[in-house]
Order: structure tokens, then C-alpha cells, then sequence
């Protein structure tokens, strides 16, 4: 009778064991094994002091990443803006200008519900780097809204537009995705 280590080893082996990530996960086990599983050792392969490749999500990250900086600046700046006209806390009335920055940023707030999970729902079923460039544009999207809307309210949009556009196209394209996984 072989050892319990041996017939763990032929299984793993023959793919039925915890080794084999496509048997355990699909494909998506074969992908996370290529992008993440092996991030640290293709780094230490390649030598000391140099940078693994650019993994195509990296860029998925760096547009949420802006997004979500972006919000954290534009609740600063309604801070300061709070300071500068004299609007106490907890009001959020005030000052027109204070109220202005008040909306950018929780008109921001409620676009990046959506914005966020579109944006990686789309990187599962299409090219990271085509979802990421989709995503900048809102990121873009929402300075050109937050000058318009500073300046007047009324010629916000172009900006509003530019942010809602790409939640639109995120949502669809991983509807779209999904169902064509489903096929």
C-alpha cells in the first residue's frame, strides 16, 4: 500500500489535488496563478533592484486608486471651504460657494457607487487596459465638473457627461460580459 504523502503527491499530480488551480477554479485559477501567485519569484528571479512587469490590472488599480484620491481631495476642499466662508459644522448650507463645493463632492460620492464596481466588473471580462482608459475618463470627467459647477452650476454638463458616460459604458460592457460568460 503506497504512503498517504505519495497518493496526495499522484493526486495533486494527476490534477485532482489542491495543486491544480484550473481543476479547482477554471481558468480564472490559471490567470491568478500567472498574475498574482507568481509575482513575488518572477521579481526575485529577475534580480535585485528591478521591477517585476506591469500586470495589465495594475492600471484597473491606478484609475481607482485616482478616483478615490480624488474624492478624499474634494472632501478637503469642502473643508476648507466650510473654514473660509464660516459654515459650522454640521450645517451644509451656507454660502453658495461653500454649497457648490459641498455638491461636487457629494455628487461625486454618488457616482463612485456605481463607479468603482463597474470598473472591475469590466476588467473581468475585457481588457484591463481599455477599462482603465474608460475609467480616466471619469476620473477627467469629474475635475472638468467640479471647475464647471465652481464657476456656475449651470454649465456643469460637459463634466456630468464625461462622468457619467463611462459608468454607463463600464456597466454595459460587464453586463455584456457576464451574459457572454453565461454562453
Amino acid at each position: 500500500m503506497p504512503s498517504p504523502a505519495l497518493s496526495v503527491g499522484a493526486s495533486v499530480q494527476a490534477g485532482r489535488g489542491r495543486g491544480n488551480d484550473v481543476a479547482r477554479h477554471g481558468p480564472a485559477g490559471r490567470r491568478w496563478r500567472q498574475n498574482v501567485g507568481h509575482a513575488p519569484r518572477a521579481a526575485m528571479a529577475a534580480g535585485p533592484g528591478s521591477c517585476p512587469p506591469v500586470a495589465p490590472m495594475n492600471f484597473v488599480d491606478l484609475v481607482a486608486l485616482a478616483a478615490l484620491f480624488q474624492l478624499l481631495v474634494f472632501g478637503f476642499l469642502v473643508g476648507g471651504a466650510r473654514g473660509r466662508y464660516g459654515v459650522k459644522a454640521p450645517a451644509v448650507t451656507g454660502h453658495p460657494m461653500f454649497e457648490r463645493a459641498y455638491r461636487v463632492q457629494m455628487n461625486t460620492l454618488e457616482l463612485m457607487v456605481l463607479f468603482i464596481p463597474a470598473l472591475y466588473l469590466a476588467a473581468r471580462y475585457w481588457p484591463p487596459a481599455w477599462v482603465a482608459a474608460v475609467g480616466a475618463v471619469y476620473v477627467v470627467g469629474r475635475l472638468i465638473y467640479r471647475a464647471a459647477y465652481l464657476r456656475e452650476p449651470a454649465s456643469r454638463g460637459l463634466g456630468f457627461l464625461a462622468s457619467i458616460g463611462p459608468i454607463f459604458v463600464l456597466l454595459a460592457a460587464a453586463a455584456v460580459g457576464a451574459v457572454r460568460g453565461l454562453l
